[in-house]
């Protein structure tokens, strides 16, 4: 994930992120960052991992991304250690997440000597989100044959939300919907009630995931003229402007900064730390 010598830097890019009000990214904005990212990257700049931790929009990555700084630590001299632990003690006092905050003691009474308590805590976290996700992909061929109606496939996708919420990851749910729009096998009928269904969930997520498809290069025109008629018909002229907004940004790829000055600023806290 990190890569030298490539603007803006991932810290930057993060705060870039924040300062829209998106879930984090990788740094060319071609998806949504999961724990993966940092559960297997040990290369994550350590500013860039500390400021994912305190402004990821999803909790389980917020989590994960203290997985390169608890490694960093472990290896690191005693000196650069004890900065190490008063940047753990920061996070625990100042992550808006809960979970992270407590995740962060959990590596400081471990004695900084690794993630291993991220790991596991993040592996406890995701597993049965991700196993609900394997059984739901299950659905498609029903609904392909015909076997499920467009309403009953609705229903089964309410629940596994239901299900998942908390326990997977915002890129992988919002991945797997982009894909379902994409393929051919899903009726177009099916996909529009979706759409219409992810029009009532909470602003940030709906904003995410309606732009996607609306910026989507594999799904179907008439799938996506669907929700440009949607969004006009049941949201209010602030929220389609927001949405509208995202989507000029999305479909001019790695324009963050051209357009940063239209997002809120980031909160002095994070800067500060940056700097420091």
């Amino acid at each position: 994930m990190s890569q030298p010598n490539q603007t803006p830097a991932l810290a930057e890019h993060f705060i870039q992120c924040a300062q829209l009000g998106r879930f984090l990214t990788t740094r060319d904005d071609s998806r949504f960052l999961i724990t993966d990212d940092f559960l297997r990257d040990a290369d994550t700049p350590p500013d860039a991992a500390a400021l994912a931790a305190l402004v990821s929009r999803d909790p389980l990555v917020a989590g994960a991304a203290l997985a390169p700084l608890g490694d960093v630590a472990a290896r690191a001299s005693r000196r650069v250690k004890a900065r190490f632990e008063k940047l753990f003690h920061f996070i625990g006092e100042t992550a808006p997440d809960t979970g992270v905050r407590e995740l962060a003691g959990e590596v400081i009474r471990a004695g900084m000597t690794g993630a291993q308590p991220v790991r596991r805590e993040i592996a406890e976290k995701i597993n049965p989100g991700r196993k609900q996700y394997r059984e739901f992909l299950t659905l498609i061929a029903p609904l392909a044959e015909g076997r499920m109606t467009s309403n009953e496939f609705r229903d089964e996708f309410v629940e596994f939300t239901q299900k998942v919420a908390g326990r997977m990851e915002f890129g992988i749910y919002a991945n797997y919907l982009d894909n379902l729009f994409a393929t051919p096998r899903v009726p177009i009928n099916a996909k529009a009630v979706l759409v219409v269904e992810i029009l009532g969930f909470p602003r940030m997520i709906r904003r995410e995931l309606i732009t996607n498809l609306l910026t989507s290069r594999r799904a179907p025109n008439e799938l996506v003229s669907f929700a440009e008629r949607a969004i006009r018909q049941s949201l209010d002229t602030r929220t389609a402007t927001d949405i509208m907004l995202l989507r000029t940004l999305k479909s001019a790829r790695g324009s963050i900064r051209q357009m940063k000055t239209q997002a809120t600023p980031a909160e002095a806290a994070i800067s500060g730390m940056l700097a420091a």
